[in-house]
């Protein structure tokens, strides 16, 4: 009969066997090495969650790694964090307003805010990771050092974090090689950083090199490695080979074949001592119901230096075993069980003395704790106390003497106020006095005013009567009697045409066929735009501006030469159908208003409302410009190349108005180039100005712009083009960049009305009748 198959001895050892464990633990507490199975299970868990960690090595730029990092994402599981790895290379020459300096060359307040400076750029930089991360729903964090060598930086994160599982790029594809041996054909990135990191880092990292989100290859952690996870890594069946180690060095080698059961045990000697029965013991406990608490035994004491703790423990049970009676080396099998329950009864009774002990120890010490966490309690509280105490007493010093302050500013106050009343009656005097003089000098300034409003308003007739003279003496002057005559008492008959300054009729003057303009006398044409344009008409003659027969100051009346065919509106709208407009009346129209600019501005004067309302026709579609009433005299200035003239109020017809002029107030020749360009785009489309512009723009865009051309007309292609060119030349937002009449756009008019005078004109579809 075998001992491990003795049923009689059987049980008695598996107790015996826990008991001892117990006492080995209690001593080990005793002796300085004790451990707790809470702070064990922690520690394991602890482990356990660093070791389940992805460590990824990154560079800065979050573009350069997108498709490893979409690699890495799809590759794990989203429960694992993940840790980037950053090392940051501090700049060592610093970009300053004269250069670039070498860092070592600055103060260090500025060498240390340029430093903070790239480090919030590099945070800046590493969250796109993170974000990228949080928006997959992976929990991400960041780890970063600074090193002028990224390789040892690597290395020194890797050492300091304990990394076991690492990602890192391998760089561009030229840096791979192939290494060919008989087995397979291995890749291998050949950049300095990667291979650094695959040579000297730590033996049991796992390191896998990624390119352009594939998997290049994979070092793997070497099996004799020293990690410092291993043991917490281990199963059960692990934790029995740390078992077995315990054992081989608690018993003899020629002993070792009775611990594993050997099928030899039979042939064997029964005689053993009783120190080699408790080392057999603790080696079969490791395969009985009490694994568990050997397992994390063995796994507290993989950390580093507590390995040496856990053989301790197992010469603990040699010393108990020591204490003993020695048994004879040669034993019958009856008599091995009375030496078990005598070996057993002692264990137990040390094992009850031990728990006895374990109990008295944690009483102590909680009432040791308890007591030490009292007294530190009362230490605060007697410190805070003190701090309170010092605080009321400082803040009474302050007190009183902001008190002692403020009574002896009091003081002062008390003297000024005196001070101030005595000053205060000397005043009120003066005020007194100041006041009569004051009723005396306001009664002779409204004497003053008076007498002035009085000589402005002889002052006032004087200038009017000599204004009127002046501005007449180079037109007619009508009576209010001539001009009633004229139009026959005004008869709505004989109006030709209305609008906001007043009402235009035909009239018989003095035997001539006029045009009489009556302006109202609340129109937007006061009289200084009234005797503006009698001056300007009677001053300045060109054959393309309207000629100024007369005028009637009473009747607020300007008589011009009668222009049959009307408004240059008229014929564009179709108003009048009865007469034909085709495309060479369209080029000379065009060509006769560049040349009346031309004149206006060549003497400074800027017209300011150009519209086909203001250009009328005779009886041979010559055109003739009116309506100057708001046209202005420019002059440049000091500080100006262009010449300008500033007004508060802008006038004009908006769509036909200068953009910068309603924005700066500035009228300058530019304004009426801005409306010869509208005024272009009519006459080749033949539509209205609103919104004109924008819709040739968008036709020519399309490749529709022929779709806009005016049918009735019957314009060449080539040449409608060209002028339609020419307005969105003219009507440029920008001011600078429209072109100058005289230099830039009469060359081309001139051109296209030469090929006008050319070409034959075609039958009309309008009816001459």
């Amino acid at each position: 009969m075998t001992l491990v198959s003795s049923p009689s001895t059987l049980p008695p050892l598996l107790q015996m066997e826990e008991l001892m464990s117990r006492a080995s633990s209690v001593r080990s507490n005793f002796s300085g090495n004790s451990f707790n199975l809470r702070e064990i299970q922690e520690e394991l868990e602890l482990d356990e969650t660093e070791e389940n960690k992805v460590y990824v090595a990154v560079g800065n730029e979050v573009t350069k790694w997108k498709e490893n990092l979409d690699w890495l994402l799809k590759s794990i599981d989203k429960n694992l964090p993940i840790v980037f790895l950053h090392v940051h290379q501090p700049a060592r020459k610093i970009a300053t307003p004269i250069g670039y300096m070498p860092a070592n060359g600055l103060e260090q307040q500025e060498l240390n805010a340029y430093r903070q400076l790239e480090k919030e750029k590099m945070n800046q930089s590493l969250k796109k990771f993170v974000d990228i991360c949080a928006r997959r729903n992976f929990k991400a964090t960041i780890f970063s050092i600074d090193n002028d060598d990224i390789a040892k930086g690597l290395l020194e994160l890797i050492k300091k974090h304990n990394v076991t599982d690492l990602v890192m790029g391998a760089g561009s594809e030229r840096n791979f090689s192939f290494i060919t041996n008989s087995k397979a054909r291995e890749k291998k990135p050949k950049s300095k950083i990667a291979m650094t990191v695959r040579e000297k880092a730590e033996p049991s990292c796992r390191i896998r090199f990624i390119s352009k989100g594939e998997l290049l290859c994979i070092r793997e952690p070497r099996e004799n490695a020293p990690a410092a996870n291993n043991l917490s890594r281990s199963s059960s069946g692990s934790s029995s080979g740390h078992s077995m180690q315990l054992r081989s060095q608690s018993m003899p080698p020629s002993q070792e074949e009775h611990t594993f059961g050997s099928p030899g045990l039979e042939n064997r000697s029964m005689s053993v001592n009783v120190a080699a029965g408790a080392s057999f013991l603790a080696g079969f406990s490791h395969n009985s119901n009490h694994s568990g608490l050997e397992n994390r035994y063995a796994s507290r004491s993989s950390s580093g230096s507590s390995q040496q703790n856990f053989f301790q423990e197992a010469d603990s049970c040699s010393l108990i075993s020591d204490s003993l009676p020695e048994t004879p080396l040669n034993i019958s099998p009856s008599s091995f069980h009375n030496v078990t329950e005598d070996v057993y009864a002692r264990l137990k009774e040390a094992m009850d003395e031990a728990e006895k002990l374990k109990r008295e120890a944690y009483e102590e010490s909680s009432r040791r704790s308890k007591a030490e966490l009292d007294l530190v309690q009362a230490n605060r509280l007697l410190k805070s106390m003190q701090n309170m105490l010092n605080a009321e007493m400082q803040r009474k010093a302050d007190i009183e003497d902001r008190f002692a302050t403020q009574h002896n500013e009091l003081e002062k106050h008390k003297e000024l106020l005196l001070s101030l009343d005595s000053q205060n009656m000397q005043l009120s005097q003066i005020i007194n006095e100041l006041r009569a003089k004051f009723e005396e000098t306001r009664t002779l300034l409204e004497r003053t005013a008076q007498e002035r409003d009085a000589a402005l308003r002889v002052a006032q007739e004087f200038n009017q009567q000599g204004s009127r003279s002046r501005h007449l003496r180079n037109c007619t002057e009508f009576t209010y009697l001539e001009i009633k005559e004229a139009t026959r008492n005004f008869d709505p008959s004989n109006k030709i045409g209305e609008g906001g300054f007043g009402s235009v009729y035909i009239g018989f003057l003095r035997h001539t066929t006029v045009a009489i303009k009556i302006l109202n006398r609340d129109s937007i044409q006061g009289d200084p735009q009234f005797y503006q344009e009698i001056e300007i008409l009677s001053r300045i003659h060109h054959p393309h501006l309207v000629t100024l027969i007369g005028a009637c100051l009473e009747a607020r009346a300007l008589v011009y030469e009668y222009l049959p065919l009307g408004s240059l509106d008229n014929h564009l709208t179709c108003k009048d159908r009865n007469r034909s407009f085709p495309w060479q009346m369209r080029v000379r129209v065009a060509r006769e208003i560049c040349s009346a600019l031309i004149f206006l501005h060549s003497l400074h004067v800027v017209h300011g409302d150009l519209k086909p309302e203001n250009v009328l026709l005779d009886f041979n579609f010559m055109v003739k410009l009116s309506d100057l009433g708001i046209c202005r005299q420019v002059s440049m200035t000091n500080t100006t190349t262009t010449p300008y003239h500033l007004t508060e109020q802008p006038k004009g017809t908006f769509p036909y108005m200068d953009p910068e002029y309603l924005a700066s107030g500035e009228l300058t020749p530019q304004y009426d180039v801005f409306s010869f360009g509208i005024v272009l785009l009519q006459l080749v489309t033949g539509k209205e100005a609103k919104r004109l512009k924008n819709d040739v723009e968008e036709a020519m865009e399309k490749g529709i712009l022929d779709k806009m051309f005016d049918q009735s007309a019957r314009w060449p292609v080539a040449q409608a083009i060209d002028m339609i060119q020419i307005g969105l030349w003219c009507s440029d937002p920008s001011r600078r960049k429209r072109p100058d009449l005289a230099k830039d756009v009469w060359a081309r008019l001139e051109s296209i009305f030469n090929f006008a005078l050319a070409s034959p004109r075609r039958p009309s579809t309008r009816s001459t009748s």
